[in-house]
């Protein structure tokens, strides 16, 4: 049962990561420059009525909700990352105070 739930863990973190790395490209923001473009035109020649803006509001306010989450899970890696390395630079260090390690993590 553990097994399968670090996998599938695993598997939502290697989803996220390829949607972070996906959403970080060019190509991305070249695409979200295109939609606000089409929306501007099409708004424009209908007054920016509330028809129009309803759409592109709901889109973005969802897609902020969602990422939220995307962007604290990729923080959330990064800053284990550079736990783990500074934690191993403190215990290679031979002058080092071990009791420094893992501070980050309450305790239980």
């Amino acid at each position: 049962m553990v097994a399968e739930s670090l996998s599938h863990t695993s598997r939502v973190s290697k989803g996220l990561h390829r949607i972070t790395d996906a959403l970080g490209s060019p190509w991305a923001l070249a695409a979200a420059c295109t939609i606000v473009l089409a929306w501007f035109v099409v708004a424009s020649t209908m007054n920016f009525s509330e028809k129009v803006q309803l759409p592109i509001n709901t889109f973005t306010t969802i897609v902020t909700f969602i990422f939220v989450f995307v962007l604290q899970h990729t923080q959330n890696v990064n800053e284990e990352a550079l736990q783990a390395k500074l934690d191993e630079i403190i215990r290679c260090l031979p002058d080092a105070d071990d009791a420094l390690r893992g501070i980050e993590k309450p305790d239980a």
